[in-house]
């Protein structure tokens, strides 16, 4: 069985969180300060300045992408027409990012358990 776009799309994502777990900043008042942080951690939610996910997807790929994580729960839309929610209050941040729930990691490992180890070009 051929990976699903929807298992590709969490598991780009959560593999690149993994492997740059040290880089993202937790949010919460008092937490230590990371330099250069490539995503911060709010509230239950992963928020993602807009170089980070250009890191991880094209221009073509994050429409359907953003699309697949919002059916399935994983992504808020910003308000009006932005792709990226307000992060407020918190230090060094970017004023919007993108939105994406934690529980990714459970719909991960059910993403994966559909997937063959053949891998997909």
């Amino acid at each position: 069985m051929k990976p699903t776009a929807s298992g590709i799309a969490v598991s780009s994502y959560w593999d690149f969180l993994t492997q740059n777990e040290h880089r993202i900043q937790d949010a919460d008042i008092g937490a230590a300060t990371i330099e250069a942080p490539i995503a911060w951690r709010k509230g239950g939610y992963f928020y993602l300045p807009k170089q980070t996910w250009e890191a991880l997807f094209t221009k073509e790929q994050t429409r359907e992408t953003l699309r697949i994580l919002h059916d399935k729960g994983l992504f808020e839309y910003g308000d009006g027409r932005n792709l990226g929610s307000k992060l407020s209050g918190v230090e060094n941040g970017p004023s919007r990012a993108l939105k994406i729930s934690e529980k990714i990691r459970d719909v991960r490992v059910s993403e994966m358990s559909d997937v063959s180890e053949e891998p997909c070009f």
